[in-house]
């Protein structure tokens, strides 16, 4: 995980427990955060992982749209090899 993701989850993690252990917040309003905060999470982590599969050359569910992709790691790996190969 990227250092600046974890330590503004460690930052926002601190201030809702600050606020949630103060006693001043009723049980409502701390349900109703903890429900914001558990879809924000979900969220996040799906963007998170969209944007990990994207750097991956994935771009859809459907084998054949990923293989047409020029970002394919298959494809990407040939490129390599043949700029390695004309290196040489």
């Amino acid at each position: 995980m990227d250092l600046k993701i974890g330590s503004f989850l460690k930052a926002l993690g601190i201030l809702v427990g600050l606020v949630l252990g103060s006693g001043i917040v009723s049980e409502e309003i701390i349900a109703k955060i903890v429900g914001a905060l558990t879809v924000l999470a979900t969220v996040g982590w799906d963007i998170y992982e969209t944007m990990r599969l994207a750097k991956q050359g994935v771009v859809s569910t459907e084998p054949t749209t990923n293989i047409a992709d020029p970002r394919t790691p298959e494809k990407l790996v040939a490129e390599e090899k043949a700029e390695a190969k004309k290196s040489a």
